[in-house]
């Protein structure tokens, strides 16, 4: 070819050098590289230098990938002499704005290639602690983000790699580190920077050097500093020592749980599991827990929110023994991990609650009381310049003048009145009795007000009162055959939802108690307070009793009691502004609750559970759903066969997405419960069938693949009757190959299972014949090709059952041989070839058949027919 010849290196495009072409770049890249390899043409530094001067930036990109040229191909001798001035040359290359991001990008491989080259050349050994590390230090703090993040970057995996040792992070690293926190008004990532490290670093140079760094820090005069260090708590708890834990850190956190500014103490209520991981037991029932129900009381609506999203994970550590432990991820993030080594992480809340918060903090301090909008001076003085470690917005200014020109100031004044927070009140909010939670607010009868004023208000306006009834009048009947109407689910459901009704009807800023004769009625809490969740915990630590029902059950003395109760509460705060959140944390935390109370304390929580599991947001009973098989695990058969298999019943007629929690773990949890109760679902999981959504045909995939895997559970008769001749027919007809694919599996360990009596399976077989070996669709033949297949890969029939007229199953495939469907002709062809005359029975017996086939298929007018019986020919 004469384009063979053409060089795909081009020495000179001047009109593609202002662009930077991405041809020319690899191109000049790739030639100035390989002519590192020439020394008799350059020697290693005039390269270096030649490569640092020329005026074309796509050259001077390629400075990284010449120097590991040169440590890879320059001779020992050559390079010893002259590395000292290459290396001095390119410690300034930080000085040109335009190749620091690039050249820092580039130093973990530098690094390896003078790894790799240091047995050669004795002076590679130097070359990372000497010139690259410093190069990757000096540039932390950066002002440009995209070098500082670099930096950052190739510092990390500089350490994760070993390239540095634990006497050069110490002496150089950490030194560096401390540097930048004496800058924290103008780099405040200079805190997460340090506690990222600090795994890295090891437990010695933790404590020895950077433990009494953070301890300032913690006691910071600027809140932000603390919020800051509070939230790196878990980084120094997973690394020290039990002593400096107890003497230093636990103290510290204590301390930082009572700070004046609310973000200081919601920062702790986010990072107590950590903390709590690593307490010994006697001080964390002592000191943590007494902390951490402040912290639930705590007079600020969204410490209180961060503090019950925490507050199942920070039960689950009392576990004895314990049961999870601190780890990172992939990512290099704090996780809890579970002894099977599963992540428990918190999940995301959709209210935006930080973005909230940070506006309240910069327009005022939430420690007053007295009712003003308060200035922070402090945050003038210094801001955050990296996005990513504090928003900019928590630590942004407020000018004095207020000399808003638009209307973002007026929006966000209505929002932050919409908030409510504690301490400030509104002319229409309702007063608290003595402070005491638990008061009752009644309402007064004012007689001096006229009547037609009285009825004005915003509720009552449109209302047009009904005609009075006399209840005297009424005849209820009780007749059995209306109860009879009622079927179990539904009783449970309008219990579950009677319970809460509301007990009291609010007209502007009064309020009247309704009368309620219910059994177990839960009784109004007084404080009115509702918008703000001041009802989550009421004030003396215990659950308040307009969100739970009493708590009936054994006592238990595991976890400090006020928190279960707590814990509970969170399961019934519907209506509630963020109460569904609460719940999906309480609905999300459940197993591990209940794992660490233990079966014998299930009766605490049963009644929760139930709640949670008839709760009207489909994301909280799809939490339940998901759990009932790890529950199950922890409970044992017979509490799962009684207590959770009426939800799991429920859940089969829930939404899409609250079936799949309990179709994912199908097989696990009917492998749980007890026999004779999971006789009695194999009737009722063809409700899965029915789809709220025809395009779901993944749902369809995932039930044919749990029930193959169910096969084994059940009796041959109910396999036969539910999952073959009920189930597997209408998977078989899905329009969707994947969801046939599985069906076809599914319908072979059927057989597979009733192989030892066909009678069994007789209906199955007569219908897959009648309907698919001579379907008038060619999808359906294609199936039954496909199924004789599988069948005899898995061997679930026997060859002699297989070729049986009883069967039928070898008769209609030889039958479908002379289809005029390729893909059907080819599907029999490769069932002969690889399962039926590679078995002494169809050989002995059948020969004769498959060979007229065979040969037919080898002057097929189709290629792939032909290829396909051409070795077996």
């Amino acid at each position: 070819m004469a384009g063979a010849d053409i060089s795909l290196t081009y020495d000179d495009c001047p009109d593609d050098l202002t662009d930077k072409a991405f041809e020319q770049g690899d191109c000049s890249r790739s030639s100035f590289a390989e002519e590192a390899d020439d020394d008799n043409f350059f020697n290693p530094l005039e390269r270096i230098q030649q490569c640092l001067n020329s005026t074309d930036s796509i050259i001077r990109q390629c400075l990284a990938s010449l120097l590991q040229n040169i440590f890879k191909k320059t001779p020992s001798a050559i390079l010893t002499k002259e590395l000292p001035e290459i290396m001095r040359i390119l410690t300034k290359v930080t000085d040109d704005d335009f190749l620091q991001e690039n050249f820092l990008e580039k130093i973990p491989s530098i690094a390896a290639e003078a790894l790799a080259n240091s047995d050669r050349v004795e002076a590679l050994k130097d070359v990372i602690g000497d010139y690259l590390l410093p190069v990757v230090v000096r540039n932390l703090g950066w002002s440009e983000t995209g070098i500082n993040l670099a930096a950052k970057a190739v510092l990390v995996e500089m350490m994760e790699k070993g390239y540095v040792t634990q006497f050069q992070a110490e002496v150089k690293v950490c030194p560096a580190i401390l540097a930048l926190q004496n800058q924290l008004d103008v780099n405040t990532s200079a805190i997460t920077l340090m506690s990222k490290f600090i795994r890295l670093l090891g437990k010695d140079i933790a404590e020895r050097i950077l433990m009494k760094r953070f301890i300032e820090l913690c006691s910071s005069h600027l809140f932000y500093v603390r919020k800051l260090a509070a939230w790196q708590f878990g980084h120094y708890c997973a690394i020290v020592g039990s002593k400096v834990y107890e003497e230093s850190l636990l103290p510290c956190y204590l301390a930082l749980c009572e700070d004046d500014m609310w973000t200081v103490r919601k920062a702790c209520a986010e990072v107590i599991t950590f903390v709590s991981c690593v307490c010994p037991s006697e001080l964390r029932k002592s000191l943590l827990a007494p902390a951490f129900g402040k912290l639930l009381r705590d007079k600020s609506k969204w410490v209180r929110i961060s503090a019950c999203q925490t507050l199942g994970g920070f039960i689950a550590t009392f576990a004895d023994p314990p049961s999870t432990k601190i780890a990172y991820d992939i990512s290099g993030d704090l996780v809890l991990m579970n002894l099977e080594g599963d992540y428990f992480i918190q999940p995301p809340c959709k209210d935006g609650f930080s973005n909230v918060v940070t506006m309240e903090e910069a327009f005022m301090a939430s420690s007053t009381e007295d009712g003003y909008l308060h200035y922070y001076d402090d945050l003038e003085k210094g801001a955050c310049n990296e996005v990513t470690d504090l928003d900019s917005s928590e630590l942004g200014g407020r000018p004095k003048s207020c000399a808003y020109n638009s209307g973002a100031f007026v929006e966000a004044l209505v929002a932050f009145n919409d908030l409510k927070l504690d301490g400030y009140t509104t002319e229409a909010g309702c007063s608290k009795e003595n402070g005491n939670a638990n008061s009752k607010i009644e309402t007064e009868t004012k007689n001096e007000l006229d009547g037609d004023l009285l009825a004005y208000n915003q509720h009552n306006y449109w209302y047009i009162s009904p005609p009075e009834l006399d209840l005297n009048e009424l005849e209820l009947t009780t007749d059995g055959g209306d109860q009879g109407d009622l079927n179990e689910s539904s009783e449970d459901v309008v219990i579950c939802h009677a319970q809460k009704l509301p007990t009291k009807i609010e007209l502007g800023s009064d309020e009247i108690e309704l009368l309620d004769d219910r059994p177990n009625s839960v009784q109004p809490c007084s404080d009115n307070k509702g918008d703000n969740l001041d009802n989550i915990v009421s004030d003396n630590g215990n659950v308040s009793s307009s969100t739970t029902n009493e708590i009936k059950g054994p006592t238990q003395t595991i976890v400090p009691q006020y928190l279960i109760d707590s814990f509970l509460s969170m399961a019934n705060l519907s209506g509630r502004p963020h109460g569904n959140d609460m719940s999906v944390h309480c609905a999300y935390s459940m197993p591990a609750v209940i794992s660490t109370l233990g079966r014998e304390y299930w009766p605490l929580v049963k009644d929760t559970v139930r709640a949670l599991a008839c709760h009207l947001s489909y994301r909280i009973r799809r939490s339940v759903a998901s759990s009932l098989c790890p529950l199950a695990v922890i409970l044992g058969s017979e509490i799962a066969s009684e207590d959770l298999s009426p939800l799991f019943v429920d859940f089969l007629a829930d939404l899409d997405e609250v079936r799949i929690g309990v179709l994912n773990n199908l097989f696990d949890f009917l492998h749980l419960v007890t026999p004779q109760k999971r006789d009695s679902f194999a009737g009722k999981l063809g409700i899965l069938t029915r789809m709220n959504s025809i395009w779901n045909w993944r749902f369809l995939q995932t039930f044919a693949e749990q029930l193959t895997r169910c096969v084994h559970l059940f009796s041959p008769a109910d396999v036969a009757k539910w999952l073959g001749c009920m189930y597997a027919p209408s998977l078989l007809c899905e329009k969707v190959a994947e969801v046939r694919l599985a069906a076809i599996v599914l319908v072979s360990e059927v057989l597979k299972r009733t192989n030892a009596d066909l009678t069994l399976s007789a209906k199955l077989l007569t219908l897959l014949s009648k309907k698919y070996a001579h379907g008038t669709k060619w999808r359906m033949r294609q199936t039954f090709v496909l199924l004789c297949t599988e069948i005899l890969k898995r061997e679930a029939l026997s060859p002699q059952d297989f070729a049986s007229a009883e069967t039928g199953m070898l008769s209609d495939l030889l039958e479908l041989s002379w289809d005029p469907v390729v893909n059907i002709r080819l599907g029999v062809a490769n069932c002969i070839v690889k399962h039926l005359i590679t078995n002494d029975y169809f050989v002995s017996n059948h020969l004769d058949a498959l060979s007229e086939v065979l040969r037919r298929y080898e002057a097929d007018k189709e290629r792939d027919v032909r290829m396909a019986v051409v070795d077996a020919v």
